[in-house]
Order: C-alpha cells, then structure tokens, then sequence
C-alpha cells in the first residue's frame, strides 16, 4: 500500500505539472496576443471619405496609429478608439488634400512623432512637427513646404515642393536638398526630383531626373540624402518600408502597366498576373509591409491581391485575390487599401470607401500559426489519461 500511495503521490504531482505547462504554454508570449490590436474588422470611422495611398498606418507599443488627411485615429488592444487633431498654434489644423499629417513614428528619444501640412497665408503652405502626446504645441514649423511623405526615427520630414525639389526637414527649423544621382551635373538635376515615401529608418523613393538625360525615372535615398536610380525610366508607385528581419528594404519600384516591379529586401519581384491567370489591374498601386507580404492592385472593379513568396506555388509572377485570402473584407464596401504594416507574425491593413474607415488584422498568411491554447488543452488531457491508465494498472 505504501508503494501505492508513493507512485499515487507522484502520479498526481506529474499531473499537475503537465497541467501548469499546458496553462503556461498557452499564456506565454508566444501564443499571447501581446496586447496588439484586434484580429478581423474595426470600424475606425463611419463617414465616408476620400482616403489618399500612403497616409500611414503605423503599430506601435500594441496600438494602431491610423493618420488621415485631419488626424490620428489610435486603436487600442480591445479595439476602442481614440481621434488626436493637430492643432497648429498660428496655422489652425490640417485641412485635407495635400494638407495632410504624415505616418505616425517612435523617435529615438522615446516619443511618437507626424508631421502635418497647413494652409500659410503667407508663403502658401507650412509645414509643422509633432508630438503626438502634445498635439496642441508643435515642436517646430518649416516654412513654404507643398508635401511631407513621412518622418524618420531621427525626426526628420522628407517633403519638398511640387517637382522643384526635394528636401530633409530637420527639427532644429532648417532644410538640406536630397542628392542626385551621381552623374548628374550641377544643377541639372535638382529641379525634377519628387518624393513620394519615406521608412521609419530615413530612407525614400521617388522621382529623380536621369543624368544626361531629360527624362526621370525611379530613385533610392538613403538616410543621408544620398541618391541612387532604381529604374532608369516609369515612376514610383508605391510605399517603402523597413523590413522587420533586418534585411534591407521593401520598396515599390514601378508598375508598367500590367506588370508590378517590387524589391523585397534583396530580391527582385515581378508580377503580370493572378492565380486564375488573369492580368493583374492595370496601372495600380504597390503597397509593401515589413515582411514578404505586400497588397497591389488599384480602386476598380479588379480589386486588390495579395502577394508573399510562393503563395502561388506553380507560378512565382502570379498573386491572389485580397478577398480570398481573408474572405471577411467581403463584408464591407470599401473602395481602397491605403496602407499595410506587419507586426510580428500579423498583418495589419487600413481600408476605406463608402462605408467609412475600418482597420483590418489577420495573421499573416504565409505564417505557419503556433499551437493553439485548444491544442495545448488536447495534449494535456491525453497526458493525464496516460497518466491514470498507468495509475490503474500499477
């Protein structure tokens, strides 16, 4: 009887041991949801409106930042919302069109940093920065700026004006012109160059005029303002990004009518169709993430697609409807993907159209899921039958 109650002793212990793993597995920051936003569809905002490729989304310390062409819309872990004006003390607010606030983005010094564009009675337009937990009281204001596409860690604004030139904004006030391709001569160059997106790092795409050459084609900045040429002709069409494994950059080159040249990290992508064979929308948009996975298409009939390594096995130039990849986007109208943004192991992606702004979050597809806390359950249960059967016949 002794020996019994030892190995029931023993026995009982062991299962309670598998049990705590099992409950310690399931919580753990693996499989935890880390507080990030939630999973399917959020409506931001109910009204409609006219939403521009570009105005960023940004996930940042598990919240969605969600800029628009008047605010910021923050979306918690449980998916309540919040909308942050920017008030300019001597410009009032942004207005909408080109007067809009840039991608959300964590500083170097800790804090979350736009920028916003304002009607200047003065010099036409300003630009201003700033701190989005003091959105009353802009940290500084550069004058006569048309655009800013974006603010980098060291906030610093990439914009310019029209295609006259394009300058870093910095936060002591003052500007330096982006360079030009090497090759080009003294002021031959500067005046045909046009940004159209920048990465959290500093780095951007845009237009820039080909040495000896009338014509402009696709060009790199990097954080230092240096230039490069990406496509000696075309013009960019799409978003840039830091990749989340450190490899580089994501970065839309051009599409060519039907055909969509991307760069993820080191590698070349092209794509002319979609998984049926069909042409892919012509003329459309490349938004890329933080990962493989990146959204092309435009606001027609066609739709959007989806896009990661080997999502079509037989096919590496094809991509896949966005609405077959998450059929739950077929619950709303919306008229555009405006941004994308990958966190983790999830894809995050802002929609808008005729039933207003919705954030939509999905675990990225081209990731194999963890095992899941019903799973981790399963196991356990097997384990303390195993672990009674063997109790029965001792």
């Amino acid at each position: 009887m002794q020996k019994r109650s030892a190995y029931a002793f023993l026995t009982d212990r062991l299962r309670l041991l598998l049990l705590f793993t099992a409950v310690a597995l399931a919580w753990s920051p693996a499989n935890e949801a880390r507080a990030l936003p939630p999973l399917g569809l959020t409506q931001v905002e109910s009204a409609s409106q006219s939403f521009t490729f570009g105005v960023g989304l940004s996930i940042i310390d598990g919240e969605a930042y969600i800029s628009t062409s008047s605010g910021v819309w923050t979306v918690d872990g449980t998916g309540s919302t919040d909308f942050t004006t920017l008030v300019h003390s001597e410009l009032g607010v942004t207005t909408g069109g080109l007067s809009r606030v840039s991608q959300v983005v964590q500083s170097l010094d800790g804090n979350l940093y736009a920028a916003g564009v304002f009607p200047d009675p003065t010099f036409g337009s300003s630009a201003a920065l700033f701190d989005i937990n003091a959105p009353n009281s802009q940290v500084v204001t550069w004058r006569s700026v048309e655009y800013i596409v974006g603010v980098d860690h060291n906030r610093r604004a990439i914009g310019g004006i029209g295609d006259v030139f394009a300058a870093e904004y910095l936060p002591n006030g003052m500007f330096n012109e982006l360079g030009v391709p090497d090759g080009c001569l003294p002021g031959d160059c500067e005046s045909s160059q046009r940004v159209t997106a920048t990465s959290e790092s500093g780095s951007a795409i845009g237009s820039v005029r080909i040495p000896n050459s009338l014509g402009t084609g696709v060009g790199l900045w990097n954080p230092d303002g240096s230039a490069s040429i990406l496509s000696l002709f075309g013009s960019p069409s799409g978003l840039i990004a830091d990749r989340l494994d450190v490899q580089g950059l994501n970065a839309a080159v051009l599409v060519d009518g039907f055909e969509y040249h991307f760069n993820l990290g080191l590698n070349e992508v092209l794509l002319q169709r979609d998984s049926n064979g069909e042409l892919l929308p012509e003329n459309g948009r490349i938004l890329v993430s933080q990962s493989d996975f990146t959204v092309l298409g435009t606001a027609n009939s066609q739709g959007y697609y989806g896009y990661y390594p080997s999502i079509v096995p037989n096919d590496p130039n094809a991509a896949v409807s966005l609405e077959e990849l998450f059929p739950e986007l077929k619950s709303i109208n919306y008229s555009q993907v405006t941004d994308v943004y990958a966190v983790e192991n999830r894809i995050y992606m802002t929609l808008g159209g005729p039933d207003g702004l919705y954030l939509f979050g999905a675990i990225a597809p081209s990731q194999v899921p963890e095992p899941s806390c019903l799973t981790l359950g399963l196991l356990s249960c097997f384990a303390l039958s195993y672990g009674s059967c063997i109790r029965c016949q001792s």
